[in-house]
């Protein structure tokens, strides 16, 4: 905004001390300052926090403005006979479009609106026809040039958005089972627990593990025990009922799930639905005594003024998984 006020300002000091097409000192001062302060006010978004969310509506009312009172003041000075270089004009409308960052949403309405308020005040003024169909070109022009200008680096935009939120998601994704990956359970995990608010508290963490998996792959092979896996994963997925719950696969066959606002009764009742989701499941295990895949789960559970941290979590439920397994397996402990 700020080198933009310093080009639009160092063109029209060339038409007024140079070129001497603005011949009013007044108009000159008027343009100027409209035109420093336009650039100023769009750049208050970026250092004025409460005005930030509603940045495109407050640089849509300031290019408004400004397009507003400079063309105003180019009708003025056609009244009092000094004609102010409606170039300047299609400097602003291109200038909306291209530079500003604004939205196409928010750029056509406001580009047609000034180009078709300059051409009118142009036809009102009773311009000679030469000069009114020359003036209604290039407005046009400029204005179609800028909403497609517009429309293609707001889609080249957006697709490099998505491409970085397809890498992203890439990075967080565990491949084999389509559940979030350890990276983003240590990762977002902790940020989540940390920056988690009363309502959310406390917070529940389950440890998974397929019991006797390794004999299992020993029977029947790795591509059956990867099958097995990608079953088992979505076992707990109706349990996770907050926005920020967490279901991830933390290597081999070992699972946690991160449940909020979640007292230790529901957590068991979780892990004791998603132990028995696993059951119901009713594949054949050859290594195991039951005969039929089953899971451990370890529970722990924050307090409701505690929200711990993600690592002191993660050692109680292991070490409850531990218990459970020691216990016999297929079972919940806390």
């Amino acid at each position: 905004g700020l080198i933009a006020a310093l080009m639009f300002v160092s063109g029209l000091s060339a038409d007024y001390f140079i070129n001497q097409r603005i011949k009013d000192p007044s108009l000159f001062w008027f343009v100027a300052v409209v035109s420093i302060s336009m650039s100023i006010l769009l750049t208050l978004p970026s250092y004025w926090s409460s005005i930030r969310m509603r940045a495109y509506q407050f640089s849509f009312g300031t290019l408004l403005v400004n397009g507003v009172l400079l063309i105003c003041a180019g009708v003025q000075a056609w009244i009092d006979g000094n004609p102010f270089p409606t170039g300047w004009i299609m400097v602003l409308i291109f200038y909306t479009f291209v530079l500003t960052g604004l939205p196409y949403r928010y750029c056509t309405p406001l580009g047609l609106g000034l180009g078709a308020f300059s051409i009118g005040s142009t036809f009102a003024l009773g311009a000679p026809v030469g000069h009114l169909v020359d003036h209604c070109l290039l407005i046009i022009s400029v204005t179609v040039t800028g909403m497609v200008a517009c429309s293609t680096l707001e889609r080249i935009d957006r697709q490099g958005w998505l491409r970085a939120l397809r890498m992203q998601v890439q990075s967080y994704s565990d491949p084999l089972t389509g559940l979030l990956n350890r990276r983003y359970f240590f990762e977002e995990g902790a940020r989540q627990i940390n920056s988690a608010d009363p309502s959310d508290l406390p917070i529940a963490m389950l440890m998974l593990d397929i019991d006797y998996f390794k004999k299992y792959n020993d029977h029947l092979g790795h591509p059956q025990g990867d099958r097995c896996l990608r079953k088992v994963a979505s076992a707990a997925n109706p349990q996770l009922r907050h926005p920020l719950d967490i279901n991830a696969r933390l290597g081999g066959e070992e699972f946690a799930v991160l449940l909020f606002s979640c007292d230790q009764e529901h957590a068991l009742v979780a892990a004791e639905a998603i132990r028995e989701s696993v059951a119901a499941l009713d594949i054949e295990h050859p290594g195991s005594p039951l005969g039929r895949v089953s899971i451990s789960v370890g529970v722990s559970v924050t307090n409701e003024t505690d929200q711990s941290n993600l690592d002191t979590l993660l050692l109680a439920a292991d070490r409850a998984l531990y218990r459970a397994k020691n216990g016999g397996r297929n079972r919940v402990s806390l």
